[in-house]
């Protein structure tokens, strides 16, 4: 499919054994007991990458009808996340402005200019938000990204009179 990449890990091959069950008897010795053959479990970790997510659903069919019988750590990202989190740095800082002076004006000081200003890592950088329709499997609903921007402003401050 165009806008998808795939990538396949080594397999690995694994023996899994059998346990040991009673041959005569749940109270029989181990020497009177018979080992079952084992199996051997065959794994591999594929990584898919779709880049419009009207693809996902399709995607997904695809696999499950190819054999796939697990899919977990599903994570979803945004290719511009840099970019909108700096575009949000000029609302952050007015947020904490609007802060500071609330707490200067409750605690008897006046909100002078910035000295610093500094960006902080973001808590996540970027989550899933699910919707109830995609929560109950009812239908496909694309998650919501959340770009997260935080700064610390430190400004001075002087008693007011």
């Amino acid at each position: 499919e165009e806008g998808v990449e795939v990538s396949v890990a080594p397999y690995q091959m694994a023996y899994v054994p059998a346990v040991f069950v009673p041959a005569l008897g749940t109270n029989q010795p181990v020497e009177f007991r018979i080992q079952q053959k084992g199996s051997y479990k065959v794994t591999t970790d594929i990584e898919v990458t779709v880049h419009s997510m009207t693809q996902l659903p399709k995607v997904i069919e695809i696999a499950l009808t190819a054999g796939v019988d697990r899919i977990d750590a599903v994570e979803y990202r945004i290719s511009r996340y840099d970019q909108i989190a700096e575009s949000l740095v000029p609302q952050a800082v007015s947020d904490a402005q609007s802060k500071a002076k609330a707490l200067a004006a409750n605690t008897g000081m006046i909100l002078g200019a910035p000295i610093r200003v500094t960006a902080l890592q973001p808590t996540q950088r970027g989550s899933r938000l699910v919707s109830s329709a995609h929560a109950q499997g009812s239908s496909f609903s694309p998650p919501i990204i959340t770009v997260e921007t935080r700064v610390r402003v430190v400004y001075e401050s002087s008693r007011s009179s």
